[in-house]
């Protein structure tokens, strides 16, 4: 058995999010969700005002060009933070994390609870290793897979380290997958169809930074959300300070604590070690 804050280890299908079938209670729901929406964006909206504008855009291929270089010069990212995690609607204990970050596809995590370290996990390319010292298990397989292994939570819509560290996943390669791209004032709405899925994407117009990511299976249900709020600058780049990942009851929330962009790492970071003992699991 295979634990991370006592749960048992399965990979599961993303859930869906399903609406009662009455009139009442679907009325009662879709004014909730507006509200908690509009909430959401005045939230996200007043933590943006502040931050530089991006470059001027008034096409979806301008758009995605824009999110797709905004980070180019992001050689490393350091960053102290809280992680919240929520599994079948139990709220678990909160964790202190280390967040280390080489561009372009290393990230190593180390989770802590009072004291004593129970997590690290270390993204190479399309690999994920984690290792769990309580139990003295060592995971490998593909990223997404080994995390939805241990808490439930699939990011494979949004890439394991843009997942983490609050960035967009989108290129112009993905414009043929536009269907939607349409700015206002104070929004933007993004939408783009997958062959498995939809995501629906709301910016903040003036900044470019994005505020909610929906993605809903082709029948129309919600399948995940990604919430980004808190923006600041750090040493010039535009990052959230609090990110949530929704999934059915299953949570996983992370607010930063301090960033430190463009620091020296060393190789050895990104390399996993463990006892000769370990019990080895590989994910497929």
């Amino acid at each position: 058995m295979i634990k991370i804050w006592n749960r048992k280890s399965e990979i599961r299908k993303p859930k869906v999010q399903t609406q009662k079938s009455t009139t009442t209670n679907t009325r009662c729901g879709a004014f909730l969700i507006f509200n908690f929406s509009f909430l959401i964006l005045l939230s996200g909206c007043a933590s943006t005002r502040s931050l530089p504008p991006a470059p001027q855009y008034t096409t979806a291929s301008e758009f995605l060009h824009i999110l797709s270089t905004r980070y180019d010069s992001l050689r490393s990212l350091k960053t102290r933070a809280k992680v919240t995690l929520k599994i079948d609607g139990v709220r678990e204990n909160r964790a202190a994390a280390g967040i280390l970050y080489q561009a372009p596809d290393q990230l190593r995590i180390d989770m802590a609870a009072l004291g004593m370290s129970f997590m690290t996990a270390i993204a190479n390319q399309n690999t994920l290793e984690i290792y769990l010292p309580r139990d003295n298990n060592y995971l490998t397989g593909p990223p997404e897979k080994v995390l939805d292994t241990l808490t439930g939570v699939n990011l494979v819509y949004y890439s394991l380290i843009q997942a983490i560290l609050g960035l967009p996943n989108l290129s112009p390669l993905d414009l043929p997958r536009v269907t939607l791209f349409r700015p206002d004032q104070n929004q933007l709405f993004l939408e783009l169809t997958y062959p498995q899925w939809k995501r629906r994407l709301i910016f903040e117009s003036r900044s470019a930074t994005l505020l909610e990511d929906h993605v809903f299976n082709l029948e129309g249900a919600l399948i995940s959300k990604r919430l980004l709020s808190g923006y600041h600058q750090s040493n010039g780049f535009v990052l959230p300070k609090h990110i949530e990942m929704h999934q059915g009851a299953d949570l996983i929330a992370i607010d930063v604590e301090t960033h430190q962009s463009n620091v020296e790492v060393l190789g050895a970071d990104f390399h996993m070690r463990v006892p000769g003992d370990v019990t080895r699991h590989t994910i497929e």
